[in-house]
């Protein structure tokens, strides 16, 4: 099984990594890590925790993606249970501002 995550600084940068070989390293310690959630959008998209998700019929309010309780979560409360109308449009380290109108 393969774990996928995205590496965040505070500022919302990416750490920048480098490989050689079997060896990875970071440039730096990084701020937060985001695992990925196994879901796609419906464009396809893998999605990450923290990534901010227009949802289908309600698509004018954005929602953060959470892990809580053994399980994914909008930030509403509501479980992750379909994501094809769902679209990333960013996430909470890149695009906070997406989630101040909220």
């Amino acid at each position: 099984m393969r774990i996928k995550i995205k590496l965040y600084y505070d500022n919302g940068t990416k750490p920048k990594i480098v490989t050689t070989g079997d060896i990875t390293e970071l440039e730096a310690i990084w701020a937060k890590e985001c695992l990925f959630t196994g879901l796609h959008d419906k464009n396809g998209k893998e999605i990450y925790e923290g990534d901010i998700l227009a949802r289908g019929m309600v698509a004018d309010l954005p929602y953060e993606v959470e892990w809580l309780n053994n399980g994914w979560f909008y930030s509403d409360g509501d479980m992750i249970d379909d994501t094809r109308d769902d679209v990333v449009i960013g996430n909470s380290f890149e695009n906070p501002e997406l989630l101040l109108n909220k």
